[in-house]
């Protein structure tokens, strides 16, 4: 083999190894790519998540702002929680002086034969969580 051939294979070996070299990047600046663009689309979602608890934040403000009457701020409040819920009904309790929940604001199909009823403490998942104890 001359010299000039040596060179030349030379030559075409140093570039085949670049080139491995150079796919060997490719494929890790890819991968690196992908992993950033997963990273972006979670912030992306947890933005929106921030920017979606926001805008219920500022129309509860709204509410309180506007409301003059609390049984009109609380119904407007169930509103809210059952639009973000994805709910298809809701009850707010009150707890009377006699011990008994009254089901004060309710939203749904049977809201109107609910609405003024009451409930034993002790019934339902509702007498339940009353009767946890707070901290």
């Amino acid at each position: 083999m001359t010299h000039d051939n040596k060179e030349l294979l030379q030559k075409v070996e140093s570039c085949e190894a670049r080139i491995k070299t150079l796919e060997a990047e490719s494929r890790l600046i890819g991968a690196r790519f992908i992993q950033k663009e997963l990273e972006n689309a979670e912030l992306k979602k947890s933005f929106r998540l921030i920017e979606t608890e926001l805008a219920i934040y500022r129309e509860i403000d709204d509410i309180t702002l506007e409301a003059v009457d609390i049984k009109a701020m609380l119904d407007r409040m169930m509103d809210i929680v059952i639009k973000v819920m994805d709910a298809d009904a809701g009850t707010l309790y009150r707890l009377d002086d006699n011990g008994e929940l009254v089901f004060e604001v309710v939203k749904g199909p049977v809201a109107d034969r609910l609405r003024g009823e009451k409930m034993n403490v002790c019934d339902g998942i509702a007498g339940w969580i009353v009767m946890l104890p707070t901290k």
